[in-house]
């Protein structure tokens, strides 16, 4: 398995809304999995924030995860916010590579790479 991208929502709960936020975000893991064509999706609560979770989407290609960010399920995402569950939601997209192409042989502008050398006679 190649995977491509990654996508990440960092989702904070509401003050002692942490139970309900958990079961709501494991149901929309849970539907996320069965409808996205994703390689693999995981819900983390935060090691340090208890009040913080991550939803991490991994992705065999770039088409399917455009695709997934369509999906009416994630509306849920934005009502957990209106129903006062959860009040701040940091998406993340992470692009690896994509089969056939090596993100080593990007080279930067001419503006940012260095002047050639003078050469002494």
């Amino acid at each position: 398995m190649h995977l491509v991208a990654i996508s990440t929502v960092e989702i904070h709960a509401k003050d002692s809304c942490s139970t309900t936020l958990q079961a709501r975000l494991d149901a929309l893991v849970e539907t996320l999995r069965a409808l996205s064509g994703c390689a693999s999706y995981s819900l983390t609560r935060c090691s340090s924030r208890h009040d913080v979770w991550i939803m991490t989407g991994y992705w065999n290609a770039l088409a399917t995860m455009e695709a997934h960010f369509s999906l009416p399920c994630l509306a849920d995402l934005f009502a957990l916010t209106l129903e006062r569950l959860a009040d701040t939601l940091k998406f993340g997209t992470f692009v690896l590579s994509t089969p056939g192409h090596n993100p080593c042989a990007i080279r930067p502008p001419a503006s940012l790479r260095p002047a050639p050398l003078p050469t002494w006679r």
